[in-house]
Protein backbone atom coordinates (compact mmCIF):
# COMPACT_ATOMS: atom_id res chain seq x y z
CA UNK A 1 0.00 0.00 0.00
CA UNK A 2 1.18 3.76 -0.94
CA UNK A 3 1.34 5.40 2.90
CA UNK A 4 2.84 8.40 0.80
CA UNK A 5 1.48 11.58 1.64
CA UNK A 6 2.50 14.29 -0.47
CA UNK A 7 3.17 17.54 0.35
CA UNK A 8 -0.62 19.25 -0.23
CA UNK A 9 -1.87 16.50 1.70
CA UNK A 10 0.25 17.23 4.60
CA UNK A 11 -0.32 20.94 4.42
CA UNK A 12 -4.34 20.38 4.19
CA UNK A 13 -3.47 18.60 7.63
CA UNK A 14 -2.94 21.53 9.68
CA UNK A 15 -1.43 25.70 9.34
CA UNK A 16 2.23 25.38 9.64
CA UNK A 17 4.62 28.46 11.09
CA UNK A 18 7.15 30.12 8.68
CA UNK A 19 10.41 30.92 9.77
CA UNK A 20 10.76 34.59 7.76
CA UNK A 21 14.50 34.61 8.36
CA UNK A 22 16.39 35.76 5.52
CA UNK A 23 19.36 33.19 4.47
CA UNK A 24 21.38 33.02 1.62
CA UNK A 25 20.90 30.30 -1.22
CA UNK A 26 24.12 29.07 -1.34
CA UNK A 27 27.49 0.58 -9.07
CA UNK A 28 26.98 -0.89 -11.41
CA UNK A 29 25.46 0.47 -14.74
CA UNK A 30 21.37 -0.16 -14.30
CA UNK A 31 19.42 -1.42 -16.91
CA UNK A 32 17.36 0.91 -18.91
CA UNK A 33 13.16 0.97 -18.41
CA UNK A 34 11.14 2.09 -21.25
CA UNK A 35 8.48 4.28 -20.05
CA UNK A 36 5.26 3.60 -21.15
CA UNK A 37 3.93 7.11 -22.73
CA UNK A 38 0.53 5.70 -23.53
CA UNK A 39 -2.08 7.78 -22.70
CA UNK A 40 -0.32 10.67 -21.16
CA UNK A 41 -0.12 14.05 -21.34
CA UNK A 42 2.60 15.56 -23.58
CA UNK A 43 4.12 18.32 -21.27
CA UNK A 44 5.61 20.22 -24.23
CA UNK A 45 2.72 20.47 -26.30
CA UNK A 46 0.00 21.73 -23.93
CA UNK A 47 -2.05 24.29 -25.71
CA UNK A 48 -2.48 26.95 -23.31
CA UNK A 49 -5.73 27.68 -22.19
CA UNK A 50 -7.09 31.65 -22.76
CA UNK A 51 -8.82 31.42 -19.64
CA UNK A 52 -5.66 30.44 -17.46
CA UNK A 53 -4.07 33.65 -18.87
CA UNK A 54 -4.22 37.19 -17.50
CA UNK A 55 -3.65 39.85 -19.65
CA UNK A 56 -3.97 42.56 -17.38
CA UNK A 57 -0.70 44.36 -16.75
CA UNK A 58 0.90 44.15 -13.29
CA UNK A 59 -0.57 42.68 -10.03
CA UNK A 60 -3.89 43.26 -7.74
CA UNK A 61 -4.20 40.70 -5.40
CA UNK A 62 -6.80 41.67 -2.42
CA UNK A 63 -6.57 39.69 1.15
CA UNK A 64 -10.29 40.30 2.76
CA UNK A 65 -10.56 38.84 6.45
CA UNK A 66 -13.09 39.52 9.33
CA UNK A 67 -10.27 40.72 10.97
CA UNK A 68 -6.32 40.70 11.08
CA UNK A 69 -4.00 39.93 13.93
CA UNK A 70 -1.98 42.83 13.17
CA UNK A 71 -1.80 45.92 10.75
CA UNK A 72 0.59 44.32 8.40
CA UNK A 73 0.53 41.64 6.31
CA UNK A 74 3.79 39.60 4.90
CA UNK A 75 4.06 37.93 1.18
CA UNK A 76 6.71 35.43 0.93
CA UNK A 77 7.86 32.36 -1.27
CA UNK A 78 9.51 29.70 -1.60
CA UNK A 79 13.03 29.48 -3.42
CA UNK A 80 13.45 25.30 -2.98
CA UNK A 81 13.01 24.61 0.38
CA UNK A 82 13.33 28.09 2.07
CA UNK A 83 11.11 30.29 2.26
CA UNK A 84 11.67 34.24 1.87
CA UNK A 85 10.20 37.38 2.26
CA UNK A 86 8.95 39.11 -0.67
CA UNK A 87 6.31 42.39 0.37
CA UNK A 88 5.29 44.15 3.48
CA UNK A 89 1.10 45.06 2.94
CA UNK A 90 -0.16 47.09 5.03
CA UNK A 91 -3.58 46.52 6.19
CA UNK A 92 -6.84 49.20 5.57
CA UNK A 93 -9.96 48.16 7.48
CA UNK A 94 -10.62 44.94 6.76
CA UNK A 95 -8.39 44.06 3.36
CA UNK A 96 -4.42 43.98 2.75
CA UNK A 97 -4.49 44.77 -1.09
CA UNK A 98 -1.00 43.74 -3.16
CA UNK A 99 -0.50 46.05 -6.15
CA UNK A 100 2.24 45.96 -8.27
CA UNK A 101 3.31 46.79 -11.92
CA UNK A 102 5.66 43.91 -12.65
CA UNK A 103 4.00 40.15 -12.16
CA UNK A 104 5.50 37.66 -9.62
CA UNK A 105 7.15 34.98 -11.11
CA UNK A 106 5.13 32.04 -10.29
CA UNK A 107 5.02 29.21 -7.76
CA UNK A 108 3.48 28.72 -4.40
CA UNK A 109 3.19 31.96 -2.58
CA UNK A 110 2.29 32.62 1.27
CA UNK A 111 0.22 35.41 2.83
CA UNK A 112 1.89 35.60 6.44
CA UNK A 113 -0.12 36.66 9.22
CA UNK A 114 2.02 38.22 12.04
CA UNK A 115 3.11 38.16 14.90
CA UNK A 116 2.69 34.26 15.05
CA UNK A 117 3.45 34.05 11.53
CA UNK A 118 0.77 31.59 10.78
CA UNK A 119 0.39 31.08 6.84
CA UNK A 120 -2.08 30.59 4.02
CA UNK A 121 -0.90 29.69 0.59
CA UNK A 122 -2.12 30.52 -2.87
CA UNK A 123 -1.23 29.91 -6.38
CA UNK A 124 0.88 32.11 -8.09
CA UNK A 125 0.33 31.39 -11.66
CA UNK A 126 -0.58 33.29 -14.83
CA UNK A 127 -3.55 35.10 -13.27
CA UNK A 128 -2.69 37.34 -10.99
CA UNK A 129 -5.33 39.69 -10.32
CA UNK A 130 -7.90 38.19 -8.13
CA UNK A 131 -9.64 38.22 -4.56
CA UNK A 132 -9.30 35.65 -1.36
CA UNK A 133 -11.58 36.37 1.32
CA UNK A 134 -10.97 33.95 4.62
CA UNK A 135 -12.07 33.79 8.16
CA UNK A 136 -8.79 34.85 10.02
CA UNK A 137 -10.04 32.37 12.75
CA UNK A 138 -6.95 29.62 12.60
CA UNK A 139 -9.40 27.05 13.36
CA UNK A 140 -11.64 27.36 10.29
CA UNK A 141 -9.16 29.57 7.69
CA UNK A 142 -8.87 26.88 5.61
CA UNK A 143 -12.87 26.34 5.30
CA UNK A 144 -13.96 29.66 4.96
CA UNK A 145 -12.12 30.32 1.76
CA UNK A 146 -13.66 31.92 -1.31
CA UNK A 147 -11.84 32.78 -3.80
CA UNK A 148 -13.03 35.55 -6.39
CA UNK A 149 -11.33 36.07 -9.95
CA UNK A 150 -8.71 33.11 -10.05
CA UNK A 151 -10.08 29.56 -11.32
CA UNK A 152 -6.22 28.65 -10.40
CA UNK A 153 -6.74 29.44 -6.84
CA UNK A 154 -10.33 28.10 -6.82
CA UNK A 155 -9.08 24.60 -7.84
CA UNK A 156 -6.21 25.14 -5.58
CA UNK A 157 -8.61 25.78 -2.57
CA UNK A 158 -11.30 23.13 -3.42
CA UNK A 159 -8.28 20.58 -3.27
CA UNK A 160 -7.16 21.66 -0.14
CA UNK A 161 -10.73 21.82 1.32
CA UNK A 162 -10.66 17.98 0.08
CA UNK A 163 -7.47 16.78 1.04
CA UNK A 164 -8.00 18.65 4.93
CA UNK A 165 -11.92 16.83 4.92
CA UNK A 166 -10.14 12.94 3.74
CA UNK A 167 -6.53 13.94 5.17
CA UNK A 168 -8.85 13.95 8.61
CA UNK A 169 -9.96 10.61 7.74
CA UNK A 170 -7.06 9.17 7.00
CA UNK A 171 -4.94 10.37 10.01
CA UNK A 172 -6.42 8.54 13.15
CA UNK A 173 -7.01 5.27 10.49
CA UNK A 174 -3.42 5.46 9.46
CA UNK A 175 -2.17 5.46 13.42
CA UNK A 176 -4.01 2.59 13.71
CA UNK A 177 -2.74 0.63 11.01
CA UNK A 178 0.73 1.20 12.43
CA UNK A 179 -0.13 -0.06 15.47
CA UNK A 180 -1.28 -3.72 14.63
CA UNK A 181 1.22 -6.25 16.18
CA UNK A 182 0.03 -8.01 12.88
CA UNK A 183 -0.65 -6.31 9.99
CA UNK A 184 -2.27 -9.41 8.34
CA UNK A 185 -4.84 -9.77 10.17
CA UNK A 186 -8.65 -9.13 9.78
CA UNK A 187 -8.70 -5.33 10.71
CA UNK A 188 -5.60 -4.69 9.38
CA UNK A 189 -6.50 -5.94 5.90
CA UNK A 190 -9.88 -3.81 6.26
CA UNK A 191 -7.75 -0.67 7.12
CA UNK A 192 -5.30 -1.50 4.02
CA UNK A 193 -8.57 -1.44 1.74
CA UNK A 194 -10.24 1.77 3.65
CA UNK A 195 -7.06 3.51 3.36
CA UNK A 196 -5.80 2.49 -0.38
CA UNK A 197 -9.75 4.18 -1.14
CA UNK A 198 -9.23 7.51 0.34
CA UNK A 199 -5.32 7.38 -1.59
CA UNK A 200 -6.93 7.24 -4.25
CA UNK A 201 -9.79 9.57 -4.27
CA UNK A 202 -7.53 12.03 -3.54
CA UNK A 203 -5.40 11.12 -6.48
CA UNK A 204 -8.34 11.02 -8.34
CA UNK A 205 -9.56 14.75 -7.47
CA UNK A 206 -6.40 15.86 -8.58
CA UNK A 207 -6.21 13.97 -11.56
CA UNK A 208 -9.72 15.60 -12.26
CA UNK A 209 -8.14 19.50 -12.00
CA UNK A 210 -5.09 18.35 -14.15
CA UNK A 211 -7.40 16.94 -16.71
CA UNK A 212 -10.03 20.26 -16.64
CA UNK A 213 -7.30 22.49 -16.37
CA UNK A 214 -4.05 21.35 -17.53
CA UNK A 215 -2.30 24.45 -18.98
CA UNK A 216 -2.61 26.14 -15.79
CA UNK A 217 1.17 26.70 -13.52
CA UNK A 218 -0.96 24.55 -10.41
CA UNK A 219 -1.76 21.34 -12.85
CA UNK A 220 2.29 21.20 -13.49
CA UNK A 221 2.44 21.18 -10.04
CA UNK A 222 0.11 18.45 -9.42
CA UNK A 223 1.88 16.61 -12.51
CA UNK A 224 4.90 16.49 -11.20
CA UNK A 225 4.29 15.72 -7.85
CA UNK A 226 2.64 12.12 -9.56
CA UNK A 227 4.09 9.08 -8.22
CA UNK A 228 4.72 6.58 -10.90
CA UNK A 229 2.52 3.44 -11.11
CA UNK A 230 4.73 0.53 -11.34
CA UNK A 231 3.27 -2.09 -13.71
CA UNK A 232 2.86 -6.01 -13.57
CA UNK A 233 6.41 -7.11 -13.37
CA UNK A 234 7.43 -9.28 -17.32
CA UNK A 235 10.04 -10.93 -15.74
CA UNK A 236 9.46 -12.56 -12.62
CA UNK A 237 13.28 -13.23 -12.74
CA UNK A 238 13.62 -9.73 -12.75
CA UNK A 239 13.82 -8.75 -9.36
CA UNK A 240 15.00 -5.08 -10.04
CA UNK A 241 12.13 -4.12 -12.34
CA UNK A 242 10.07 -2.00 -10.02
CA UNK A 243 12.99 -0.26 -8.70
CA UNK A 244 14.45 0.26 -12.17
CA UNK A 245 10.63 1.43 -13.63
CA UNK A 246 10.31 3.73 -10.63
CA UNK A 247 13.38 5.38 -10.92
CA UNK A 248 13.50 5.83 -15.11
CA UNK A 249 9.81 7.25 -14.90
CA UNK A 250 10.70 9.59 -11.63
CA UNK A 251 11.24 12.79 -13.58
CA UNK A 252 8.42 11.89 -16.01
CA UNK A 253 5.81 14.31 -15.11
CA UNK A 254 8.24 17.26 -14.60
CA UNK A 255 8.31 20.36 -17.05
CA UNK A 256 11.62 21.32 -16.81
CA UNK A 257 10.78 24.29 -18.95
CA UNK A 258 8.75 26.07 -15.84
CA UNK A 259 10.70 28.41 -14.40
CA UNK A 260 7.70 28.67 -11.64
CA UNK A 261 8.74 24.95 -10.57
CA UNK A 262 11.88 26.32 -8.57
CA UNK A 263 9.28 28.37 -6.47
CA UNK A 264 7.90 25.50 -5.06
CA UNK A 265 8.80 23.08 -2.40
CA UNK A 266 8.53 20.04 -4.58
CA UNK A 267 11.39 20.15 -6.96
CA UNK A 268 13.62 20.53 -3.78
CA UNK A 269 12.25 18.00 -1.98
CA UNK A 270 12.67 15.64 -5.38
CA UNK A 271 15.80 16.50 -6.48
CA UNK A 272 16.90 15.62 -2.76
CA UNK A 273 14.44 12.13 -2.56
CA UNK A 274 16.06 10.66 -6.52
CA UNK A 275 19.46 11.25 -4.90
CA UNK A 276 18.94 9.94 -1.64
CA UNK A 277 16.78 7.18 -2.36
CA UNK A 278 17.00 5.97 -5.61
CA UNK A 279 20.81 6.56 -6.87
CA UNK A 280 23.55 3.58 -5.60
CA UNK A 281 25.26 5.86 -2.64
CA UNK A 282 28.57 5.76 -4.94
CA UNK A 283 30.52 8.68 -6.29
CA UNK A 284 30.53 8.06 -9.62
CA UNK A 285 27.08 6.92 -9.73
CA UNK A 286 25.98 10.18 -7.76
CA UNK A 287 27.94 12.29 -10.04
CA UNK A 288 26.29 10.73 -13.18
CA UNK A 289 22.83 11.48 -12.04
CA UNK A 290 23.40 15.11 -10.86
CA UNK A 291 25.02 15.99 -14.00
CA UNK A 292 22.47 14.34 -15.84
CA UNK A 293 19.74 15.90 -13.85
CA UNK A 294 21.33 19.88 -13.97
CA UNK A 295 21.70 18.92 -18.31
CA UNK A 296 17.67 18.55 -17.87
CA UNK A 297 17.51 21.30 -15.51
CA UNK A 298 18.88 23.57 -18.72
CA UNK A 299 15.50 23.94 -20.46
CA UNK A 300 15.17 26.81 -18.26
CA UNK A 301 17.69 29.59 -16.80
CA UNK A 302 16.03 29.61 -13.28
CA UNK A 303 15.58 25.88 -13.35
CA UNK A 304 19.00 25.30 -14.29
CA UNK A 305 20.29 27.69 -11.36
CA UNK A 306 18.58 26.24 -8.64
CA UNK A 307 19.23 22.61 -9.23
CA UNK A 308 22.69 23.49 -9.89
CA UNK A 309 23.07 25.36 -6.84
CA UNK A 310 21.10 22.38 -4.72
CA UNK A 311 23.41 19.94 -6.12
CA UNK A 312 25.98 21.94 -5.13
CA UNK A 313 25.31 23.09 -2.10
CA UNK A 314 24.41 19.38 -0.84
CA UNK A 315 27.60 17.80 -1.47
CA UNK A 316 29.59 20.47 -0.64
CA UNK A 317 28.01 19.99 2.93
CA UNK A 318 28.33 15.90 2.86
CA UNK A 319 30.07 14.52 5.71
CA UNK A 320 30.01 11.00 3.75
CA UNK A 321 33.79 10.08 2.60
CA UNK A 322 33.79 10.18 -1.10
CA UNK A 323 31.11 12.72 -1.77
CA UNK A 324 33.73 15.37 -1.97
CA UNK A 325 34.12 13.87 -5.71
CA UNK A 326 30.52 14.81 -6.55
CA UNK A 327 31.07 18.44 -5.42
CA UNK A 328 34.05 18.15 -7.91
CA UNK A 329 32.34 16.79 -11.02
CA UNK A 330 29.30 19.47 -10.67
CA UNK A 331 32.08 22.13 -10.66
CA UNK A 332 33.76 20.74 -13.79
CA UNK A 333 30.88 20.59 -15.38
CA UNK A 334 29.30 23.97 -14.81
CA UNK A 335 31.13 26.77 -12.92
CA UNK A 336 34.68 25.89 -15.03
CA UNK A 337 32.88 26.23 -17.85
CA UNK A 338 31.17 29.54 -17.13
CA UNK A 339 27.89 28.61 -17.37
CA UNK A 340 27.09 29.25 -13.67
CA UNK A 341 25.98 32.96 -14.73
CA UNK A 342 24.63 34.01 -12.08
CA UNK A 343 27.73 34.25 -9.73
CA UNK A 344 29.70 36.53 -9.46
CA UNK A 345 33.17 36.04 -11.21
CA UNK A 346 34.77 35.83 -7.14
CA UNK A 347 32.62 33.90 -6.24
CA UNK A 348 32.84 31.06 -9.37
CA UNK A 349 37.06 31.41 -8.70
CA UNK A 350 36.36 30.21 -5.34
CA UNK A 351 34.10 27.72 -6.33
CA UNK A 352 36.74 26.45 -8.80
CA UNK A 353 39.55 26.74 -6.72
CA UNK A 354 37.76 24.98 -4.05
CA UNK A 355 37.04 22.07 -6.26
CA UNK A 356 40.92 22.04 -7.41
CA UNK A 357 42.07 21.68 -4.28
CA UNK A 358 39.91 18.49 -3.42
CA UNK A 359 40.56 16.95 -6.99
CA UNK A 360 44.27 15.30 -5.47
CA UNK A 361 42.48 13.78 -2.83
CA UNK A 362 39.36 12.11 -4.01
CA UNK A 363 38.52 8.83 -2.99
CA UNK A 364 39.91 5.92 -5.72
CA UNK A 365 42.52 8.31 -6.82
CA UNK A 366 46.16 7.96 -6.67
CA UNK A 367 47.89 9.86 -3.73
CA UNK A 368 49.66 12.20 -4.59
CA UNK A 369 53.43 11.28 -3.51
CA UNK A 370 55.43 12.28 -0.49
CA UNK A 371 58.97 12.14 -0.45
CA UNK A 372 60.31 13.95 2.65
CA UNK A 373 63.32 13.13 5.38
CA UNK A 374 62.74 10.88 8.07
CA UNK A 375 64.38 10.81 11.52
CA UNK A 376 67.57 9.70 10.95
CA UNK A 377 67.74 12.67 7.72
CA UNK A 378 67.43 9.77 5.18
CA UNK A 379 65.10 10.70 1.54
CA UNK A 380 62.19 8.05 2.00
CA UNK A 381 60.03 8.13 -0.62
CA UNK A 382 55.88 7.08 0.55
CA UNK A 383 55.73 5.28 -2.53
CA UNK A 384 58.32 2.72 -1.86
CA UNK A 385 56.87 1.85 1.62
CA UNK A 386 55.87 -1.72 0.72
CA UNK A 387 52.04 -2.90 1.98
CA UNK A 388 48.97 -4.38 1.04
CA UNK A 389 47.91 -1.25 2.43
CA UNK A 390 49.48 2.27 3.93
CA UNK A 391 47.96 3.96 7.16
CA UNK A 392 49.34 7.66 5.83
CA UNK A 393 48.96 10.34 8.79
CA UNK A 394 49.53 14.08 8.87
CA UNK A 395 49.58 16.02 12.29
CA UNK A 396 50.74 18.83 14.23
CA UNK A 397 52.58 17.84 17.43
CA UNK A 398 51.27 21.10 18.96
CA UNK A 399 47.59 20.75 17.75
CA UNK A 400 45.24 19.65 20.66
CA UNK A 401 43.19 17.28 18.58
CA UNK A 402 45.88 15.35 17.44
CA UNK A 403 47.79 15.20 21.18
CA UNK A 404 44.82 12.61 21.94
CA UNK A 405 44.62 10.86 18.28
CA UNK A 406 48.78 10.24 18.06
CA UNK A 407 48.66 8.25 20.68
CA UNK A 408 45.13 6.17 19.63
CA UNK A 409 46.90 5.36 16.26
CA UNK A 410 50.73 4.29 17.90
CA UNK A 411 48.42 1.74 20.21
CA UNK A 412 46.53 1.19 17.34
CA UNK A 413 48.77 -0.01 14.61
CA UNK A 414 50.77 -2.54 15.88
CA UNK A 415 48.56 -4.97 15.87
CA UNK A 416 48.53 -4.49 11.70
CA UNK A 417 52.39 -3.72 11.21
CA UNK A 418 52.80 -7.80 10.84
CA UNK A 419 49.72 -8.10 8.74
CA UNK A 420 51.40 -6.46 5.65
CA UNK A 421 50.20 -2.86 6.31
CA UNK A 422 52.32 -0.07 6.34
CA UNK A 423 52.45 3.03 8.19
CA UNK A 424 54.03 6.77 6.93
CA UNK A 425 53.29 9.41 9.56
CA UNK A 426 54.21 13.50 8.36
CA UNK A 427 54.78 16.05 10.58
CA UNK A 428 53.91 19.51 8.97
CA UNK A 429 55.30 22.20 12.15
CA UNK A 430 57.71 22.82 14.84
CA UNK A 431 61.32 21.34 15.23
CA UNK A 432 62.81 18.64 14.33
CA UNK A 433 64.17 18.21 17.65
CA UNK A 434 60.97 18.37 19.15
CA UNK A 435 59.38 16.53 16.83
CA UNK A 436 61.66 13.61 17.60
CA UNK A 437 60.51 14.20 21.44
CA UNK A 438 57.04 13.83 20.46
CA UNK A 439 57.57 10.93 19.01
CA UNK A 440 58.77 8.79 21.64
CA UNK A 441 56.50 11.02 24.24
CA UNK A 442 53.37 9.89 22.25
CA UNK A 443 54.41 6.30 21.70
CA UNK A 444 55.48 6.20 18.03
CA UNK A 445 59.24 5.15 18.40
CA UNK A 446 58.02 2.05 19.09
CA UNK A 447 54.73 1.40 16.73
CA UNK A 448 57.26 0.61 13.37
CA UNK A 449 56.72 2.12 10.26
CA UNK A 450 58.09 5.54 8.56
CA UNK A 451 58.19 8.87 10.43
CA UNK A 452 58.82 11.91 8.00
CA UNK A 453 58.53 15.84 8.62
CA UNK A 454 58.82 18.72 6.20
CA UNK A 455 58.34 21.50 8.84
CA UNK A 456 59.06 24.37 6.00
CA UNK A 457 56.88 22.51 4.06
CA UNK A 458 58.63 22.96 1.01
CA UNK A 459 57.42 20.03 -0.84
CA UNK A 460 54.16 21.44 -1.07
CA UNK A 461 52.20 18.37 0.34
CA UNK A 462 49.98 20.68 2.22
CA UNK A 463 48.33 22.26 -1.11
CA UNK A 464 48.38 18.29 -2.50
CA UNK A 465 46.37 17.09 0.53
CA UNK A 466 44.24 20.14 1.48
CA UNK A 467 45.37 20.30 5.00
CA UNK A 468 43.17 22.86 6.14
CA UNK A 469 43.13 21.24 9.33
CA UNK A 470 44.63 18.45 11.19
CA UNK A 471 45.03 15.60 12.22
CA UNK A 472 44.17 13.72 8.62
CA UNK A 473 44.31 10.33 8.22
CA UNK A 474 44.04 8.23 4.96
CA UNK A 475 44.52 4.69 3.99
CA UNK A 476 45.55 3.63 0.63
CA UNK A 477 45.53 0.76 -1.06
CA UNK A 478 48.75 -1.37 -2.51
CA UNK A 479 48.74 0.93 -5.45
CA UNK A 480 48.64 4.00 -3.07
CA UNK A 481 45.08 4.40 -4.12
CA UNK A 482 43.09 6.22 -1.68
CA UNK A 483 40.30 3.90 -0.28
CA UNK A 484 39.57 6.09 2.86
CA UNK A 485 40.41 9.64 4.17
CA UNK A 486 39.33 11.55 6.93
CA UNK A 487 38.54 9.08 9.57
CA UNK A 488 39.25 8.87 13.23
CA UNK A 489 41.60 5.75 14.40
CA UNK A 490 38.42 3.40 15.39
CA UNK A 491 37.44 3.81 11.70
CA UNK A 492 40.66 3.25 10.22
CA UNK A 493 40.28 0.13 12.61
CA UNK A 494 37.15 -1.33 11.59
CA UNK A 495 37.99 -0.46 7.96
CA UNK A 496 41.18 -2.60 8.08
CA UNK A 497 39.24 -5.35 10.49
CA UNK A 498 37.21 -6.14 7.46
CA UNK A 499 39.78 -5.97 5.29
CA UNK A 500 42.09 -8.57 6.67
CA UNK A 501 39.22 -10.54 7.85
CA UNK A 502 40.13 -9.96 11.75
CA UNK A 503 36.27 -8.99 12.64
CA UNK A 504 34.69 -12.64 12.17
Amino acid sequence: MNKFLSFFVMLALGMMVLSCSQSSNTVEDEKPVVSDAGGEIDLNNIPMDPKALDDKAGVEIVLEANGFPSNQILIANYFGSQQYIKDTIQVKGNKAIIKKDKKYPRGIYMFVFPPKNTFLEFVMGYDQHFTVKIDSSLSRMISSIEVEGSVENEAYYENLKFTTEVGGQITPLQAEYDSLADKNSPRGKELVTILEDLYQKMSDNRDKIMTEHPSYFYSKVLRFMKEPVVPDNPDPKDSTFGYRYYKSNYWKYMDWSEAGMVNTPILDGKLNSYMDRLVVKHPDSLAKEAIALIDKAKANDTVFQMVTVALLNKYAKSKIMGFDAVYVAIVEHTYAQGLATWSDQEQVEKIIARAKALSPTLVGSKAPPVVMTDTKDNIVDMYNVPGDYLILYFWDYDCGHCKKVTPQLAKAYPKYKNKNVGLVTVSINGSVDTWKEKLKEYGMDKTGGVHLQDHRRSTGFDKNYDLQTTPRLFLLDKDKKIKAKQISVEQLEEILDRELGLDS
